[in-house]
């Protein structure tokens, strides 16, 4: 069974290459579609190669499969990570201070490449486990920021959040 999850978004990059993103609930795995011209330049990254082995590095497992179907269509095909979004939970002073040293915690560990994608649509919390999804914008990040800087990133994207998102 496929479930489609997302709307089909249309993203729009500094470097002005334009790709469809979708992403779909398969029955053991998400599968994460991106279309349009040059689809690996929205990964950030040398090219799906590169990104793929980036992910294996800090998220062993987590990709099930990947490819490129032709030169303007690529997958990757996501491990299911059991938890709850973030911005579905009550955010109290406690939980986004949690939530902030999971995220620096794993910038430290993880320097000089980083997440960059800070949002709590990203965060998944699951009994006492954190886990951070969405890993498009992973790269190495040093020539553009220290690791100070990108904390202060991380922060500030967790701090610009609207009202808990309804389920």
């Amino acid at each position: 069974m496929v479930t489609f999850i997302q709307k089909s978004s249309i993203i729009k990059h500094d470097f002005s290459i334009s790709v469809k993103r979708k992403v779909y609930k398969l029955d053991d795995r998400y599968r994460k579609t991106w279309t349009g011209k040059n689809p690996e330049k929205w990964l950030r990254t040398e090219c799906l190669e590169h990104h793929i082995t980036i992910l294996e590095t800090f998220m062993p497992g987590y990709v099930l499969d990947y490819g490129m179907i032709s030169n303007e269509r690529m997958f990757i095909d996501y491990k299911i990570i059991l938890g709850k979004r973030a911005s579905y939970i009550e955010r109290t002073d406690k939980f986004v201070n949690k939530i902030k040293n999971f995220c620096k915690e794993h910038l430290i560990t993880t320097w000089p490449y980083a997440h960059y994608d800070w949002q709590l649509d990203n965060v998944l919390i699951h009994n006492n486990d954190i886990n951070l999804i969405d890993w498009d914008n992973v790269k190495k990040w040093d020539s553009e920021y220290s690791l100070n800087e990108m904390i202060d990133v991380c922060y500030t994207q967790i701090d610009q959040v609207g009202p808990v998102t309804k389920q």
